[in-house]
């Protein structure tokens, strides 16, 4: 983990979940990166694989727990309170590095040009396909995204851009961010259980002078939807997803928006409920009317940030969308 020419120190906080199968190849990516000094953590969201077994392969490597209920975001969040450096690169298991990923991402940060966080791009676990590149926000006029926080516009995360363009989010599946916007943002919204985490993060982080570069020559390669296929507390994440994904959207749409968005969001939420009803899909009727529970939960906090965010005259939200639209 440390080269002779140790240019950055990196706290990597890794959030896992029965990621037996990918432990070994991440951990040894890990160690293979040069011109930086790691200090590794592992939020490990009470595992029932042999991932605990993998991990004590590695003493170096610092293990925390949280309960797996919790996301993924959340378990960033746990692991960061143990971090020792102010480079903080958040990613789950089910990846690995090229060996110049942290330096590349690590060299892109400067807190003088407001620069706080790199964007690596994705390709698949097999290195053939490209996954995530930079990310433009787009029009698309599907019955799904009706229910985004600004209705039909969604990310578009394939955009070829140059190296260090601005780009409106880091993925939450790996990036780097610098402790001092981190901190200053607020950190992660630890209620968002998967998807929309980053569009909440880099929200705020923008609006309070913080920017994201992206960084083709920082590589990695991710196992791309494999949580969906594991159980937590007798209910898939694939199921649990859904549910949270047009909660977290909804959320979103309280925090920052005018409050004719929240309406349509609303409006929006509604319609895909009568449209699954009319069509006899009475499963996903009742993961939107759990979803619909689940944001009333989160209700308070979300109107509380809001006065917050209102009261502190920060710029619009919409002017975020319009400076990244892919016209």
């Amino acid at each position: 983990m440390e080269d002779k020419e140790v240019k950055y120190q990196i706290s990597v906080i890794i959030s896992n979940f029965n990621g037996s199968k990918y432990l070994r190849k991440l951990l040894d990516t890990l160690k293979e990166q040069v011109n930086v000094q790691l200090q590794i953590i592992i939020v490990d969201r009470n595992s029932t694989d042999n991932s605990l077994s993998i991990i004590k392969e590695y003493p170096e490597v610092k293990v925390v727990f949280l309960a797996p209920e919790h996301g993924l975001v959340a378990g960033y969040h746990h692991g960061y309170k143990e971090a020792l450096y102010d480079l903080l690169f958040f990613c789950n298991e089910d990846m690995w590095f090229d060996p110049s990923c942290m330096y590349e991402c690590a060299k892109m940060i400067d807190l003088q040009k407001s620069i706080a966080a790199s964007d690596p791009w994705q390709w698949t676990y097999d290195t053939i396909h490209l996954l995530h590149a930079g990310v433009r926000f787009k029009r698309s006029f599907t019955a799904y995204n009706l229910s985004q926080p600004i209705p039909f516009i969604e990310e578009d995360t394939e955009v070829i851009l140059n190296h260090g363009q601005f780009v409106p989010i880091m993925s939450a599946g790996a990036g780097l961010i610098h402790r001092r916007a981190y901190e200053e943002t607020g950190g992660w919204d630890t209620s968002f259980f998967l998807d929309a985490e980053e569009q909440d993060f880099f929200l705020r982080f923008w609006k309070i002078g913080w920017r994201a570069v992206t960084v083709p020559s920082a590589k990695v390669y991710h196992a791309l939807s494999v949580s969906n296929n594991k159980i937590v507390k007798n209910t898939s994440v694939k199921e649990r997803r859904y549910v949270s994904n047009f909660s977290n959207k909804s959320i979103i749409a309280i925090k920052y928006f005018p409050v004719w968005y929240i309406f349509l969001n609303i409006m929006a939420r509604l319609l895909i409920i009568i449209v699954n009803l009319f069509k006899l899909r009475f499963k996903l009727v009742i993961y939107q009317l759990r979803s619909l529970r689940l944001t009333f939960k989160r209700l308070r906090p979300a109107i509380t940030y809001r006065k917050k965010f209102l009261a502190n005259d920060m710029p619009s939200s919409l002017d975020y969308y319009n400076e990244f639209m892919a016209f």
